[in-house]
């Protein structure tokens, strides 16, 4: 953003990601019942092959877990969303960053995107095309209220360029 420009900051919904926690629960589940049918026991020092299998096959799961756990916490340290009065912009990156920036005169289309699972919750994606480029607002909450204030926006300033 631009010193001095005042805009609301959005960031990507914890309960967009909750696709991610039910998997987590699966996973745990099949876990549980895939050790109580096998009789399968963990051991640091493996006695035959079946027991290398296990330990590298819970590990696997334990790494897919906690990349589930942590993709919502990535997903807002390097994506942010403002709405300022002169323009939309999308600033993505940790060491490198990214700034998208449409000005409220150049926005062509804007569409609002929600699943079932996500018209439950009141999140969706905000799609923002331009002429040139278009910004992904990624589960964003009350995705019609910020839509709603995006088409104001973009109303008053086609009003005040006339």
């Amino acid at each position: 953003m631009k010193r001095g420009e005042v805009g609301a900051k959005y960031l990507t919904s914890f309960i967009s990601y909750l696709p991610n926690y039910i998997l987590i629960f699966l996973i745990f589940l099949f876990l549980f019942l895939f050790f109580r049918e096998f009789n399968i026991k963990i051991t640091f020092q493996p006695i035959g092959l079946n027991d290398l299998i296990s330990i590298f096959f819970v590990f696997g799961l334990l790494i897919l877990i906690s990349y589930l756990i942590e993709e919502p916490f990535f997903e807002r340290i390097v994506r942010q969303y403002y709405i300022t009065d002169s323009e939309i912009i999308k600033i993505e990156g940790i060491i490198t960053k990214k700034r998208i920036a449409i000005p409220y005169p150049n926005i062509a289309d804007i569409k609002v995107h929600q699943g079932v699972i996500a018209r439950i919750f009141n999140y969706g994606d905000i799609i923002i095309s331009g002429f040139k480029e278009s910004i992904v607002m990624k589960g964003i909450k009350r995705p019609y209220s910020v839509y709603a204030q995006i088409k104001e926006k973009v109303s008053k300033e086609k009003l005040n360029s006339k």
